[in-house]
């Protein structure tokens, strides 16, 4: 094989690779929440009804197979559905890691695995974060992003949740095992005590959206593999996180 057939080769070889990845992350999301009859203590538990959908931004809608390991309490692990409404109902029946495979008629499949909580730790969780307002601002291929929340992140900077940024994700989406992330840095505190405002270097999503200014962006507070809240921010240039404009916007 010549040198320029193997460049090629190798090439198209990273292109489909990053094709395969792109098409698992772009086409398709999951969303997995706790219905609002059983309550939402942020996290997913054993005994609560769950709402589970296969979002497909391509605007299809092809009949699904749903399955949920371990099974539902007292129900098939398997029903049917489609691509984009949501299924209601099924209960999670044990703690630990749950795995929900949706296969979709003509062969793709998109499986993810979620953290289930016992009930009793489900309660004793404080009230979920939720994003109150936020901004974005950015330099060449770095982020950053300011929340203010309704409440505080952990002391610990090891132990608070990263901000997250990405381009068409939603509340209770669930990342791939193999999620891959650029940049981040541990969330600050910033302004005034009682707004909870923090700011970071975002955690982007790769595949990575263009950065531009007037670009239309999510951010996210992520907990494992879950994005617990989001909100819509606007890019503006600059990539000062500490800018006292910056932060104003957020209301910090």
């Amino acid at each position: 094989m010549t040198k320029l057939a193997l460049i090629v080769a190798v090439l198209a070889l990273v292109l489909a690779a990053g094709t395969a990845y792109g098409v698992s992350y772009e086409r398709y999301s999951v969303v997995v929440g706790n219905q609002a009859a059983g309550g939402d203590p942020g996290v997913l538990y054993v005994g609560g009804p769950a709402n589970f959908t296969l979002r497909d931004r391509s605007g299809g809608d092809r009949p699904l197979e749903l399955c949920i390991t371990p099974a539902p309490i007292d129900q098939p692990s398997c029903r049917m559905g489609r691509t984009n409404p949501t299924i209601s109902g099924p209960a999670f029946s044990q703690p630990g890691e749950t795995t929900i495979r949706f296969s979709v008629s003509g062969g793709d499949v998109v499986e993810r695995t979620v953290v289930v909580e016992t009930g009793a730790g489900a309660r004793g969780e404080p009230a979920p974060y939720r994003i109150l307002a936020a901004a974005a601002t950015f330099r060449r291929r770095d982020a950053a992003v300011v929340v203010r929340l309704n409440r505080a992140l952990p002391r610990r900077g090891p132990e608070r949740p990263p901000l997250t940024l990405g381009r068409q994700i939603v509340p209770n989406e669930i990342l791939p095992r193999g999620q891959q992330f650029y940049g981040g840095t541990t969330p600050t505190r910033v302004g005034r005590r009682e707004r909870h405002c923090y700011v970071a270097e975002a955690q982007q999503l790769i595949p990575r959206g263009y950065l531009r200014a007037g670009a239309r962006f999510t951010a996210a507070i992520r907990r494992d593999r879950r994005l617990v809240t989001t909100a819509p921010v606007v890019l503006r240039p600059g990539g000062d996180a500490f800018d006292y404009n910056f932060l104003r916007r957020a209301g910090c």
